[in-house]
């Protein structure tokens, strides 16, 4: 048997968030059932030797998954979290969203606003340039999870096959060019962050960009008529109740491993 690590300790908290919001029948599950399958991934792709820098991936991942976490925690505790994760948490509580929706509010805390602080806190000053190969492999991997996302996602609603099959391949080149432009964001916020060393400067450097990612994620949030009256028309098409639309998310982790 293979030694637990850093990584297995993030998929048991993801899996006890997943669990509760079953329970709860929370919207707050969606986004930690689709990371779970991202971490169990990367995971993977750490045992296979893929990154040049194993040990430093391993507490990316786990720094990484702990900005999530605390957030998450603190917000049940009615505790502060930056605002980018209180407005993805405060929509959950509101299940008039579609799946997606909630899935970006998430990926954009994350990614826009964690990912680059937690790449600069693990590999901070001169360290930081020794990352970049892993940071930018990490792509790759997020890239070959799209068609499975989509292939889970039409189990909720059935409007994402025809989506499929009328772009073709051009509804992956679109993803693969928002996620490729969210890591060159994101490897520009961990060369900035890397420099501080001041916490307060630290502080701020947090602030000012959490509130440029809010900004942007409430346009997902709350988006104009037109899409409004769509993305409700959507809900409405969306099948299951809350916790079974998780399991249809949380199956990816073992269709994905399945594959590769």
């Amino acid at each position: 048997m293979n030694r637990p690590t850093r990584i297995d300790q993030v998929i048991l908290e993801l899996d006890k968030i997943i669990q509760d919001a079953k329970e709860n029948q929370s919207a707050l599950g969606y986004f930690p059932a689709l990371y779970k399958q991202v971490t169990t991934t990367v995971k993977d792709k750490i045992a296979e030797h893929q990154f040049t820098n194993p040990t430093m991936m391993e507490e990316l991942v786990e720094e990484f998954a702990y900005r999530y976490i605390k957030a998450y925690k603190s917000y049940m505790r009615n505790g502060s979290c930056t605002q980018s994760w209180e407005l993805s948490f405060r929509i959950a509580e509101n299940n008039s969203s579609i799946v997606l929706q909630h899935l970006f509010l998430g990926m954009n805390a994350h990614i826009s606003l964690d990912l680059g602080i937690a790449a600069a806190t693990v590999a901070n000053g001169n360290k930081i340039a020794s990352l970049k190969d892993d940071f930018y492999m990490i792509n790759q991997v997020l890239a070959s999870l799209v068609n499975q996302v989509q292939d889970n996602l039409s189990q909720i609603w059935t409007g994402m096959r025809l989506i499929d099959k009328w772009f073709g391949n051009k509804d992956e080149a679109l993803a693969d060019f928002s996620m490729n432009y969210a890591r060159d964001k994101a490897w520009n916020v961990a060369m900035d962050y890397a420099k501080l060393t001041d916490t307060n400067e630290q502080h701020v450097f947090i602030a000012h960009l959490d509130e440029k990612v809010c900004l942007f994620g409430g346009r997902l949030a709350y988006p104009n008529i037109p899409l409004k009256w769509i993305l409700r028309f959507i809900r409405w098409q969306e099948k299951g109740t809350v916790a079974e639309k998780i399991t249809h998310l949380e199956r990816m982790s073992t269709d994905i491993n399945a594959k590769t």
